[in-house]
């Protein structure tokens, strides 16, 4: 064949492929998961440099405090092509649909000038190739127009003829040929030229040379499907399988952002070749998705950076499971105009966006446009004659429609609604009676267990009627992850006393309880309720209605509790009384919280001791948290806002908490609290984080960039002391069996000074939601989750992932950690204290660096450092550059940075490490060493005299002819030693006595000489060092040699208790 591109391929059809036993799972995050495709357990991960979507708006240049361009939010959906939506906080504006997506833009259109909105769109891409070990995840090949770079990592033994037949642990299941695509758009304004936005926009893809497969894939080839939602919680069906109850779950996950593409993987029937190229397919919708094309939902949030992304129902038919709608649609809502602040807005606009519009709490808004119908890599996905029928129409129906017969139509819908919900809720009462069980019908909703979707029930096999419900899954026969989700279960809440009757069908929280006396009997033997018959695709209009009406009547409950503290029966339930009554706090109104509250609400709310104020926003993370400024018993506090649905996560969190906060360099804990929507957890509240002070480009406001470059500027002036605080806090938590998992500069906070001492600075460790307590008496943890932390900052051995299973008894594929050693940081044994040394020394190198990385290579990418992390590869020592005070934390960084877990120092050595020391306890040292090895034995040198002499190469020269380290020091010094003892210019003895004798006889030496010499201890000390600059490490490590460490001399040098 000639050059340039092969030529096509022969036809291929997929019957004559296989589906491979891996899934490949794509996050929102950026990340690329590999799982099991029949039990979910972890295969490997690739980390990404940012996550799948950025949004960056500009701001005047000559005004650095004012407002961006506009005040319109551009929304991303993480789909095969990046629909694009955009919402205005200007009247009748609100969210729409452009009817662009950025591979559109990108491909077609740009350069691309538009009228509504007026704006200019350009835009770019940018192509990268990698061929993936299927295996462990191992990037072999990256090909990107820029450079291609190859791995010869060789963590493995080689396979060949030669070797066992059955020792076959390291061979590969085969390559892939992963490509990941970058967009780059760029709005700006079409009357002014000023930029506006930039977005940036990727996703991982498979070979484009494989699209004749694509196209014929239109259901997977085992009838397994995966089903996600808002949360990032994933379920895998299996339709092949049945039960009474119906298809068969096989796994339940959650991860820690929603996952926005999934891809399976095959191979040829007849391909023999162990290491052979595999094909990513994407996978189309599942069978459940063929009911839902007329779904007309979507979900909106953002990315912990701010960036803002939607999950379409067309595209994933069970996102919006469990999910609240937006706060934007509440009665009253109304965002100022022209107003731009991210955090406001994150607060009102996450949630459900219907794609209709609302029985109008707020009638001017309009509503979001359907999605495109090209569907995620599936041509013919829904499988049907009429699939363009069904359809959403993307057109207003109500264009045409007063405001007057809006109203009116609206009356009787809720009449309508207010008949139908009293006769379904008589009929619920009657039959949670005489039910034994009471379970809660619901499609994949979120309950209080991390990583678990409760799936619904039914008493017999499947009703061929149509139903309104998205995806109907019966419980799973195995929970193949989170165990601590049994011990949740068996500590469920039985339902309130006063509402006996109540079923809420659509409720986020878990609502069954078992019966004592069924508790022995296996799940496919209880009596399950049976469900209330469900509504005809024609009557799709009485629900809705029914939920505008319960949304109607919470706001009712609102408004009442805020005018009277008398008991309100609502909806079958009696509202907590609130204790006293609450009026204005700080000036502003205080809502009270009570069972019923709704979730979608603003200012300040009060839970017995603790008030949250939702309108001032510290921070975000995953998942919806949230932390926002409070006071606990009038104390200052931050309050981290979670979904009730993370109960468990929580309250190992404020566990951990409770352990650790006894050290003043761990975060202060003070109360948790909670309402039927959302956790509480109030700690103590700080200036800023060390990734703030690093960032102060990204600062906007003038009065918050002077703050923080004057804390910036407090670390520098006491680097060293900065992180002894680091260090300590951590050896506090290893103490107490505790490993963090997620030490970075965006975990650790500069808390407020005490009154007593206003110029304090005082460092704490904060965020415990990763956190593992080790046994008694076990120093590795071995945990399934065990490479949990953030991209960049986690030790080699919590990066790879080999194949290696360590199951033998044959009844689970799940992968295991495995134990065999390399050097390239393939193993994994487990979960040690280690793990945090080595990301504290690399948080060491970023702060004494000023923000540079250890592992770093030039461009920066996540992905390159978290393989030179994975290949032992230091980019960036150079950059350590402190002078004469180099070397001791050169030497220990190295050590914290050691790639074999075993060879890193623990917390309580890295504490007593030369590098916190005061220039007179290190003089003091050097003086005690010099006395304690002046009684060793010369002739013949003693075992210790001769550790020490070893280090003289190190020290003074390793050039025998230039040994001599009186050529170093000035003539009027070496003047003062006298004639009455020779020294050796080759030996450490020597020099050491030569340091303590002029110490010791300071004052006799002239003015000259002590100008020339600097005073003591510091400038005496530093005359030495930038001589020797590796005499102190050479003393540490020699009497560590000579294990003389915890004798009386040494022992306040080596030991914590004398470090402060």
């Amino acid at each position: 064949s000639s050059g340039g591109l092969s030529s096509r391929h022969p036809a291929r059809s997929l019957q004559d492929w296989q589906v491979e036993d891996i899934i490949l799972l794509a996050t929102v995050d950026g990340k690329l998961h590999a799982r099991d495709r029949r039990t979910g357990a972890p295969r490997w991960e690739i980390e990404a440099d940012k996550p799948m979507i950025e949004t960056v708006y500009h701001h005047n240049d000559s005004d650095p405090e004012a407002q961006p361009e506009t005040s319109l939010i551009w929304i991303v959906e993480p789909s095969q092509d990046g629909s694009l939506y955009v919402y205005s906080s200007e009247p009748q504006t609100g969210m729409q649909k452009l009817g662009l997506s950025v591979k559109q833009l990108v491909e077609e259109l740009s350069p691309y000038a538009g009228e509504d909105p007026p704006v200019v769109y350009t835009a770019d891409k940018k192509n990268t190739l990698y061929t993936v070990d299927a295996s462990n995840g191992r990037i072999l090949k990256m090909f990107s127009s820029g450079a291609s770079t190859f791995s010869n990592d060789q963590n493995c033994r080689r396979v060949d003829g030669l070797g066992s037949l059955e020792d076959n642990e390291c061979e590969t299941i085969g390559t892939l040929t992963l490509g990941r695509t970058e967009y780059t758009v760029s709005i700006a304004d079409k009357l002014t030229g000023n930029p506006i936005c930039t977005i940036r926009y990727f996703e991982w893809g498979p070979n484009n040379r494989d699209k004749d497969l694509h196209n014929q894939y239109a259901s997977t080839m085992d009838s397994k499907y995966i089903y996600t939602q808002h949360d990032g919680s994933v379920v895998a069906v299996d339709y092949r399988e049945t039960n009474r109850f119906g298809n068969s779950i096989l796994y339940k996950q959650k991860f820690s952002s929603p996952v926005a593409r999934v891809y399976d993987v095959v191979r040829p029937l007849d391909e023999e070749i162990l290491d052979a190229s595999l094909v990513i397919l994407p996978q189309p919708i599942g069978p459940a998705g063929d009911d839902t094309i007329e779904q007309d939902k979507i979900f909106v949030n953002c990315t912990e950076s701010g960036s803002w992304y939607a999950m379409s129902e067309l595209r994933y038919p069970t996102v919006t499971d469990g999910a609240s709608n937006a706060v934007c649609y509440t009665q009253g809502y109304a965002l100022p105009v022209g107003t731009f602040n991210p955090a406001k807005q994150r607060a009102n606009l996450v949630g459900i966006h219907p794609l209709h519009p609302m029985s109008q709490e707020q009638s001017e808004i309009l509503t979001i446009g359907g999605p495109d119908q090209s569907l995620v890599g599936s041509p013919n996905a829904y499988n049907t004659d009429n699939a363009q029928v069904m359809l959403p129409n993307t057109s207003n129906p109500w264009a045409g429609i007063s405001s007057s017969g809006i109203v009116g139509l609206l009356a009787l819908i809720g009449l309508f609604a207010i008949v139908s919900r009293w006769v379904d809720v008589q009929k619920i009462i009657q039959r949670q009676a005489s039910a034994p069980v009471t379970m809660k019908e619901a499609p994949v909703s979120v309950t209080s267990e991390p990583g678990e979707i409760t799936p619904s029930r039914d008493d017999g096999p499947p009703s061929s009627e149509p139903v309104d419900r998205k995806v109907r899954f019966p419980e799973p026969a195995e929970e193949t992850i989170f165990p601590q989700g049994e011990r949740e279960k068996a500590k469920a809440p039985t339902p309130s006393p006063e509402a006996p009757g109540e079923v809420k069908v659509d409720s986020p929280t878990r609502a069954s309880t078992p019966a004592p006396a069924e508790t022995d009997k296996p799940a496919e033997e209880q009596t399950p309720v049976k469900p209330k018959k469900k509504a005809t695709r024609g009557v799709r209009g009485g629900r809705k209605a029914k939920e505008k009406k319960e949304q109607l009547e919470a706001q009712q409950r609102r408004r009442a509790n805020s005018q009277s503290n008398s008991d309100k029966e609502s909806n079958g339930a009696l509202a907590t009384p609130v204790p006293k009554p609450l009026s204005k706090i700080d000036g502003m109104d205080v809502i009270s919280v009570d069972a019923s509250e709704s979730p979608n609400v603003s200012g300040k709310i009060q839970i017995n001791n603790l008030t949250i104020d939702t309108d001032r926003i510290i921070g975000h993370g995953s998942a919806g948290t949230c932390v926002f400024e409070g006071k606990f018993e009038g104390r200052a506090v931050a309050v981290k806002r979670m979904l009730s649905q993370y109960y468990e996560l929580a309250s190992q969190e404020v566990s951990f908490l409770q352990q650790s906060d006894h050290d003043k360099n761990v975060i202060r804990y003070y109360c948790q609290q909670k309402d039927q929507h959302f956790l509480y957890i109030a700690v103590e509240l700080c200036q800023a984080s060390l990734w703030d002070l690093f960032n102060l480009p990204d600062v906007r406001d003038e009065a918050r960039y002077q703050q923080l470059q004057s804390l910036a500027s407090a670390v520098q002036r006491d680097v060293r002391g900065a992180l002894y605080q680091l260090a300590k806090g951590l050896y506090h938590l290893h103490d107490l069996r505790i490993i963090h998992r997620d030490i970075k500069p965006q975990n650790i906070l500069i808390a407020f000074p005490k009154p007593n001492k206003p110029n304090e600075l005082r460092l704490v460790i904060s965020d415990f939601g990763l956190c593992k307590t080790l046994p008694e008496n076990v120093s590795t943890l071995i945990d399934p989750t065990s490479n949990a932390g953030t991209c960049g900052w986690k030790a080699p051995e919590l990066i790879s992932q080999p194949k290696d299973t360590a199951s033998n008894n044959g009844h689970s594929n799940i992968s295991h950690p495995g134990t065999s050693e390399s050097s390239s940081g393939g193993t994994m044994g487990g979960v040690k204290r280690a793990a945090d040394i080595f990301s504290l020394g690399c948080l060491f190198f970023w702060v004494l660096t000023g923000g540079d990385h250890p592992y770093d290579d030039k461009e920066g990418w996540m992905q390159m450092r978290e393989l030179n992390i994975k290949k032992n590869n230091l980019q960036n020592m150079h950059k350590l550059d402190l002078g004469s005070d180099s070397e001791e934390p050169r030497q220990l960084i190295t050590a914290m940075l050691a790639h074999n877990p075993e060879d890193r120092p623990s917390a309580q050595q890295v504490l007593c490490h030369p590098f916190f020391w005061s220039p007179k306890k290190r003089l003091d040292f050097l003086c005690d060493v010099s006395d304690h090895f002046e009684h060793e034995p010369r002739d013949p040198p003693s075992p210790h005299l001769c550790y020490l002499e070893s280090y003289s190469d190190m020290v003074i020269s390793s050039n025998s002819k230039d040994k001599d380290w009186q050529r170093k020091l000035d003539r009027m010094f070496l003047d003062t030693l006298g004639k009455q003892r020779k020294y050796n210019g080759a030996k450490m003895l020597d020099l050491l006595r030569a340091l303590r004798n002029k110490k010791n006889h300071y004052e006799d030496m002239s003015l000259d000489v002590k100008k020339r010499v600097g005073s003591l201890p510091e400038g005496y000390l530093q005359y030495f060092t930038t001589r020797f600059p590796t005499l102190l490490m050479a003393c540490f490590w020699a009497i560590k040699d000579c294990r003389v460490e915890t004798n009386a001399r040494f022992r306040s040098y080596y030991s914590i208790e004398n470090q402060e």
